[in-house]
């Protein structure tokens, strides 16, 4: 990883999110979900062996295995187009709009809050800010 990165967030100046805390509290569904409408995806469309194959790693809990059975089964633009149809929120949440606005914008200012950027200019050029 990147020595700025780094020394940047043992500053205490930037934190990090790690997890699906947001997404799951915008009603996105859990990766054991995806897992499972990957599964129903096989099971309807796919081969009895590629369902058994995926069905075991389901019960082992083994969801990148899983994916890639579902994968094997259908091709990989299959599954996404699966998958996509249930990645929708299904409540609002504040999260994102808070992540949003106290991290990456300074609304006083018009532009992206980084250290580097010092100006309306930079942050247009640096992160596709418009007016």
């Amino acid at each position: 990883m990147d020595s700025f990165l780094i020394d940047y967030l043992k500053s205490g100046k930037a934190w990090v999110l790690v997890g699906s805390g947001p997404s799951i509290q915008m009603g996105y569904p859990s990766w054991a979900k995806l897992a499972d409408v990957a599964c129903e995806t096989v099971r309807t469309e796919g081969t009895k062996d590629h369902f058994d194959r995926l069905e075991v790693a389901l019960k082992r809990r083994d969801l990148p295995q899983a994916f890639e059975e579902a994968k094997a089964s259908l091709g990989g633009a299959r599954i996404i187009q699966a998958l996509n149809q249930k990645l929708i929120p299904s409540r609002q949440g504040e999260i994102y709009r808070l992540i949003a606005r106290s991290v990456l914008v300074d609304e006083k200012k018009g532009y992206a809050r980084h250290p580097i950027i010092q100006s309306r200019e930079e942050a247009r050029g640096c992160c596709n800010i418009g007016d």
